[in-house]
């Protein structure tokens, strides 16, 4: 059951997250997007083109002490490409998995 199910039971989401998934989450940002968030048009699980896990791979780097090496973030691609909808993917991704407890 993906997380987007359970926490649409009601479930709360501090039982669902754990240490161990944010771990995994922020070694692979990409798993989150996948196993996390879904399209509210479809329902369905975003699929991710090669441009866009490319930009992760590189926007997800961590520094010395494990902060986020880049702190600005520039992502181009032709009109009606779904860039909108990639940003709020990132800022999701950013809050909820690098954000900490009182993102």
């Amino acid at each position: 059951m993906a997380l987007g199910d359970v926490l649409s039971a009601g479930v709360e989401l501090i039982d669902v997250l754990d240490n161990t998934a944010l771990r995994r989450w922020q070694a692979d940002p990409e798993a989150f997007i996948r196993e996390v968030l879904r399209d509210p048009e479809s329902g369905k699980a975003f699929v991710l083109n090669r441009a866009e896990r490319r930009f992760l791979k590189h926007a997800f780097k961590r520094a010395r002490g494990g902060r986020l090496k880049f702190t600005e973030w520039l992502f181009s691609a032709p009109k009606k490409s779904g860039k909108t909808a990639w940003a709020a993917i990132l800022v999701l991704t950013v809050v909820l998995v690098f954000g900490g407890r009182f993102a």
